[in-house]
């Protein structure tokens, strides 16, 4: 098994209550089974308290039959649990932005996903690869600082892992997993997937300007368009050609990044916007509700011309603003190519990629001040958070991507 981990990765560490954006706001905690059997036995008030949080299917567990618990959490159960049912705030979180769980009982007694995040695995064959997911404010902080130092590709160098002291328990246990429990066993496939990750890696770190970003994504989503057409037919990756340097971008030659404001116009239409944000996630209402501020009741011709000079102002007053979008682009890449290891999807996963950053990148020229200052850590977390973490405004979202790309 060979492991690695992207750089950063062991430097990254739990903020706790200085953390502006906690991550015990705005999620369903899912449970998994161990835990669930440590709050069901738990005694006492806490245990009254844990088993009157969880939530299976809609219902509360401590309100379903004991036979109907036993299949559910049989060796074969398939239940997907969770606590914080409406999104909002974890009924475990302190006045002091702590977890109270973790106060009394430690670390070990919380559910997986709560001891892990931000940290990832990514598992493909024999091969496993550990990531930070930016929808962490603090993992993206240090994302950027580390974006605007030196060579591009820092950002995304994936250091091997050689002692397993390195690694925690969790971490042991989602790498040993039973190959079914994780992604497939296609070795041909994933050498071909890796070789084609650091060529487009390095054009993508290579594009020194916007309009070189739009065209070496344009070729890369057409490219990948292409990889899953012919996998998907019986094909191997290997036989679809490189677009050379020169070739155009998109299929359609619709602009890649940013997106035209017709194509921001239909996203909006998806429910990555709905009322319900104003209490899930304020901040992302507020950006949405600026975007319609700024370009409702214009025409098209007017709005795509503001939307130009919005971004051409971003890039004017904050110089660094390139080599942080590309780095989240080259982040982005990083982690969709494992992602198709598992489900042959490279076109897919590649424009959800597309789809986070360029949104991040029109609510970044949305809210900067004149001076350039932009909160861009938090609408990192804020995208990434609607667009990866539900599937359904994700699937929406693509399907509008899909007919305007």
């Amino acid at each position: 098994m060979e492991v690695w981990c992207v750089a950063g990765y062991h430097e990254f560490s739990c903020i706790g209550s200085a953390c502006t954006a906690s991550c015990c706001k705005g999620w369903r905690v899912y449970i998994d089974d161990p835990a669930i059997l440590r709050f069901q036995t738990e005694p006492g008030l806490l245990g009254i308290r844990l088993r009157l949080a969880m939530w299976h299917g809609g219902r509360l567990l401590p309100l379903l039959p004991e036979s109907i618990l036993e299949q559910l959490y049989g060796e074969e159960g398939d239940a997907t649990d969770y606590i914080n049912r409406n999104s909002g705030r974890c009924p475990f979180l302190n006045h002091k932005g702590l977890c109270s769980l973790q106060l009394k009982k430690g670390a070990d007694f919380l559910p997986s996903i709560c001891r892990r995040y931000p940290r990832q695995i990514r598992r493909m064959g024999e091969r496993s690869e550990l990531l930070l997911d930016l929808t962490c404010i603090h993992a993206a902080d240090l994302f950027l600082k580390r974006a605007v130092q030196g060579d591009p590709r820092a950002v995304v160098q994936l250091l091997p892992v050689t002692e397993e002291a390195q690694l925690t328990s969790d971490e042991k246990l989602l790498i040993t997993a039973p190959e079914g429990e994780m992604a497939g066993d296609d070795p041909v496939y994933l050498s071909a997937l890796l070789s084609s990750r650091d060529q487009w890696l390095s054009r993508v770190a290579a594009a020194e300007t916007p309009q070189e970003l739009d065209l070496v994504m344009g070729q890369l989503i057409r490219y990948a368009a292409q990889v899953q057409q012919r996998l998907a037919t019986g094909g191997r990756m290997d036989e679809v050609s490189w677009p050379s340097v020169g070739d155009s971008g998109s299929r359609s030659g619709a602009a890649c990044f940013p997106f035209s404001i017709m194509t921001y116009h239909a996203l909006m239409q998806t429910e990555i916007w709905q009322p319900m944000l104003q209490r899930t996630s304020p901040l992302l209402y507020e950006y949405i509700e600026r975007y319609y501020a700024y370009f409702t009741d214009l025409t098209e011709i007017e709005a795509q011309r503001l939307l130009t000079d919005l971004v051409t102002r971003l890039y004017t007053i904050r110089p660094q603003i390139h080599a942080e979008l590309r780095a989240l682009l080259l982040y982005s890449i990083l982690q969709a190519f494992p992602a198709a290891y598992g489900d042959y999807s490279l076109h897919t996963h590649l424009l959800t990629a597309l789809l986070e950053v360029d949104l991040i990148l029109l609510f970044a020229a949305l809210n900067a001040d004149t001076a350039g200052r932009v909160d861009l850590p938090q609408i990192i977390s804020v995208c990434l958070r609607r667009i990866r973490h539900n599937e359904a405004v994700r699937h929406q979202c693509l399907a509008v991507l899909y007919e305007h790309l």
